[in-house]
């Protein structure tokens, strides 16, 4: 019996964007952001309704009536990015308070 052999370079495809120089684990996103939430949280509570805009897209805005929403969407945006896997993500938001 013949057993195919993959080699890791055929089945590797980069990402089309660049990623930071910085280390993974801790996804300081998610620790900043957890820890900033976590602040706000004790002097206003959790139910705080505000707005972001983007630097970057004009015209685009996130509505949140959470600071702990915020820190979430904040955390996960770096795994969309490309920049954290997951468990970065998850170890980043114990971290920071959550």
């Amino acid at each position: 019996m013949v057993i195919p052999t993959r080699t890791p370079m055929k089945d590797w495809v980069s990402l089309t964007t660049k990623t930071a120089p910085d280390p993974s684990y801790q996804g300081a996103h998610s620790a900043i952001s957890f820890a900033a939430a976590e602040v706000l949280r004790l002097s206003f509570g959790d139910r705080f309704t505000f707005e972001v805009t983007s630097e970057s897209l004009k015209g685009v805005t996130r509505h949140f009536t959470r600071f702990s929403a915020a820190a979430q969407e904040a955390g996960l945006s770096r795994i969309y990015a490309g920049q954290h896997f997951r468990t970065d993500h998850v170890a980043g938001k114990a971290w920071g308070g959550r």
